[in-house]
Order: structure tokens, then sequence, then C-alpha cells
């Protein structure tokens, strides 16, 4: 059993006041590493492809010339993606954000056409319609997202977000042989037109939806009803090549009276020497210190009790310490 004199000190160590910090000053640090993102980048993008789905592209219409028949007026109405696939994905960390890459990208839409042309003979006019299906392929996008602190919260929004279209191929169900070139001719580039902004605009309305999410999340988890933990976020996230950081100030507090600061400063980043790891994760001993010192003050005589009757609290780490002390 260890000498009384120990368990003194730890007491006289519990009375000394903490040491005042600002609220700059993160003591949990946390990294996303490589592995992390992909796994991220992959989730997102499952959810991304059921809102591409059913997208509606607005109608177009054109007026062309054919030969021999002269001017006819086309139409292509209740254009819909019916399906998305992603080939290939990448997500690249780099000083300003994040850039998530989607090539060998597939895109299959569902399409109604209608046409009208006048005649020579008065004013007849004749008219046809009928269904088509066009496929995307190659189709490449990115979006890179901008990460930043405000307030304490994480904003997140869009910082550059393309699409492009290598190959687009058009198949008419009915309709006379010169409507097909009639067709490809004045209606591949409007598609790929349209069809690019619907999926940069949906893109860019999931990152929103997300960014609200991200900016909803607390600055104080409560623990019980002494204790909160300040989960604010502190500076702007630190990024390097292959990894993603946040600062997050981690003390616990007093939910009675407000905040309570203790300790010193953590300086991110945090290191993770497995790449197979997905997050790493450091915390500062004045988390611990936090919450003991916070519990010691509502509670001191029972802490002094638990303390001498529980010598072994001494060979536990400051994670099982706090444990200990909150449920006495």
């Amino acid at each position: 059993m260890p000498p009384p004199t120990i368990y003194l000190l730890l007491i006289f160590s519990l009375l000394i006041p903490p040491h005042p910090t600002t609220a700059d000053q993160s003591f949990i640090s946390s990294l996303i590493t490589q592995n992390g993102l992909d796994f991220v980048k992959n989730l997102l993008i499952s959810k991304a492809i059921p809102t591409l789905t059913s997208t509606r592209i607005p109608k177009i219409e054109k007026t062309v010339r054919i030969p021999v028949i002269g001017k006819v007026h086309i139409v292509l109405s209740d254009i819909t993606i019916n399906r998305v696939n992603v080939g290939l994905s990448n997500i690249k960390p780099d000083a300003t954000g994040v850039t998530i890459f989607g090539s060998d990208v597939t895109c299959d839409l569902s399409t109604k056409w209608h046409y009208a042309y006048g005649t020579w003979v008065g004013p007849i006019s004749i008219s046809d319609s009928g269904t088509a299906r066009v496929k995307v392929i190659g189709m490449e996008t990115s979006i890179k997202l901008g990460l930043h602190n405000q307030e304490g919260s994480l904003n997140l929004f869009v910082m550059e977000c393309n699409c492009h279209m290598n190959d687009i191929s058009i198949d008419l169900n009915g309709g006379a042989s010169w409507l097909y070139q009639g067709v490809v001719d004045a209606f591949e580039e409007p598609i790929r037109s349209e069809v690019s902004k619907e999926i940069i605009k949906k893109l860019k309305a999931g990152v929103l939806k997300l960014g609200s999410v991200v900016q909803s999340l607390p600055k104080l988890i409560s623990v019980d009803n002494i204790a909160s933990l300040n989960t604010t976020f502190v500076n702007d996230p630190f990024l390097s090549d292959n990894s993603l950081g946040f600062g997050i100030n981690g003390l616990f507090v007093d939910s009675r009276k407000g905040n309570y600061l203790y300790g010193k400063k953590l300086q991110p980043p945090v290191s993770c020497s497995d790449p197979q790891k997905m997050v790493g994760i450091a915390l500062d001993e004045a988390v611990f210190n936090s919450g003991f010192a916070l519990y010691y003050n509502v509670t001191p005589q029972i802490l002094y009790l638990f303390v001498f009757i529980n010598p072994h609290l001494l060979h536990m780490t400051d994670e099982n310490r706090l444990y200990c002390v909150r449920h006495i």
C-alpha cells in the first residue's frame, strides 16, 4: 500500500486552483486519416446517388432545319435521370479544402419527344411523338468543400463544383429515320448542359443540407446535472495532403454556472502512425483534470473519503478515476 503521503499529495493537488485559459484553446484534437476520409467519401456518394435519381430536367425545345422537309419544331419533355453509377472515386484534401472526385460515371435518362412541321399544302401540319432513352458515358464530376470555424461551429460550404460529359448516346423509339439525326445534332449539347446544371444543383443542395446538420452540432454535451462537455470547435480545421484534423475545447464545464476552463493548450495536429486507422484522437490531461476538479468542488468530502478508502485509485488511468468519482 502506498504511504499516506501520496494520498495527501493527491488531495493537495485538487486544492490548487486551475490555471486560466482562453476560448481559443483546444484540449481534444482529432485527426481523420486518408482511410477515414475514404470512408466518409463512400458514405457521401451512397447518399448522393439516390438524390440524383428521379431528377427531372427542364424541357428542351428547338427548331431545326431538316433537308427536304424544312423547319421542324422538336421538343424533349419529361427528361428524367433514372440511374447513376459511379465507377471510380477519390477524395483529396489540401491546404484550402477537400475535393471529392468521381470518374467513369454513367447516367441513364428517359424522355419523351414530339415534333411538328408545316407543309406546303395550306395550314396542314404533320406531327409525331414517342419516347427515347439517353445514356451518358464517361462523365466526370468534382466538388471542392471548404471548412471554416464560425463562432465555435463548423461551417461547410462549396468552393467549386464541376461536371463534364464525354459521350452521349440517344436511342429513339419510333419516328422517321431523319428524326434521329436531327435530334442528335440539335439536342446533344443542350442535354449535356441541362444534365450538368441539374447534377451540380443537386450536389450543392446536398452540401448545404449537410452543412446545416454540421452547424447544428451541440457546443455542449450534457453528462449529468453537474457537468457538461464543451465540444466547441477551436480555430479552423487543419489539413494536409492525406488527413483532416479538428481542435475541440473538450473541457468539462459546470452545467449550473457556465464554462470552467482548466489546463494548458494542446497543439494540433495529432499524428496517427497506423494507416489502417480511420480516426486518431488526442486528449490533454487538462480534460481529465477539469472533470476531476469539477466533481471535487461539488462533493469534496465524498472525494476525500473515496481516495482513502480506495487506494487503487492511484493506480488507475485518469479516465477511470474520473469515471469512479462520477459514480460515487
